[in-house]
């Protein structure tokens, strides 16, 4: 049985197979019935579910390498996408889990020991925001609409403008001296969205990069700016530590460009589970809030 192998040998049977198999995809019946490339594709097919299945370290490497593999073109995108699933998979069981309490005591602590506690505080808050958004009872998500004549998101800025408000006065209101600076200055004039800090002149800081789910200019798209702009620049902020939340603005994913695995997400949550799969291991400390803006059904 394919499912009692071990990893590694499901991974020599894949490499071993997929060059000479054909996606059912790609396949044409011909005169004299499947071909042998077609035959083989059901059962190149299931053995890289299992191997997706797997999750494990030695998986993910030996997916990345073969979906890079020329060999293996046929089965580039199916490579990718079980690269995707697994990796949502690994951060899913290795992140560790955050209780309700802990999450009270977060948003209910008065003073961020260090730039961790200010990440974890902001993101706390950037949690609730998000859910009173879409079941708060004053209808809080018409702040992100023009209703008439139909229904049309506001701009990128008008959104980010409302949510910074709301964190600006949750922040203010626990007395913990946490300004919230909308476009943050950087060094050579670079500009974060917003830069949450506590300390002064001495303490910390965390960037947020804000980003609606259209998110397109320049050659970028929402989900390439969570590196070229949040992590390759913004973390980098003298106190930051490497810390960063990337917030973007759900609206329904209507003309959104496709992930780097060619899926496009359904829903609020499914774009937050593909953009933390964007994340390698040693980043965790790059935060992921997708807030969903969407008008609710009556």
């Amino acid at each position: 049985m394919v499912a009692d192998l071990a990893t590694e040998s499901l991974v020599e049977l894949l490499e071993a197979l997929a060059p000479h198999a054909i996606p059912a995809i790609f396949g044409g019946v011909g005169s004299g019935g499947r071909s042998k490339g077609e035959a083989l594709g059901p059962l190149t097919r299931s053995l890289l579910l299992h191997i997706e299945q797997r999750n494990s370290d030695y998986a993910l490497v030996a997916l990345e390498r073969m979906a890079k593999d020329v060999r293996l073109a046929a089965w580039h995108n199916a490579l990718l996408s079980a690269v995707n699933a697994l990796k949502i998979a690994r951060r899913r069981t290795t992140l560790p889990m955050v209780t309700p309490r802990q999450v009270s005591q977060v948003i209910s602590n008065d003073k961020p020991a260090n730039v961790a506690d200010l990440a974890a505080l902001t993101v706390g808050h950037l949690r609730d925001i998000a859910s009173r958004i879409q079941n708060g009872p004053t209808n809080d998500y018409n702040q992100f609409w023009d209703l008439k004549p139909s229904p049309k998101p506001k701009d990128e800025n008008v959104g980010r403008d409302a949510i910074l408000s709301k964190l600006e006065d949750r922040l203010s209101q626990f007395g913990i001296g946490i300004p919230a600076f909308k476009e943050g200055y950087l060094s050579g004039d670079d500009r974060v969205d917003i830069l949450v800090k506590y300390g002064g002149a001495d303490g910390f800081p965390v960037p947020l990069e804000f980003k609606r789910d259209i998110y397109k200019a320049n050659g970028e798209t929402v989900w390439t700016a969570l590196r070229s702009q949040l992590i390759d620049r913004y973390t980098l902020l003298p106190g930051a530590d490497g810390h960063g939340i990337y917030v973007v603005l759900w609206f329904g994913g209507v003309k959104m460009p496709l992930s780097p695995t060619g899926l496009r997400p359904k829903s609020a949550v499914e774009l937050e589970d593909q953009l933390r799969a964007l994340l390698s291991s040693d980043e965790s400390r790059i935060q992921i809030v997708v807030i969903d803006c969407t008008i609710p059904p009556k």
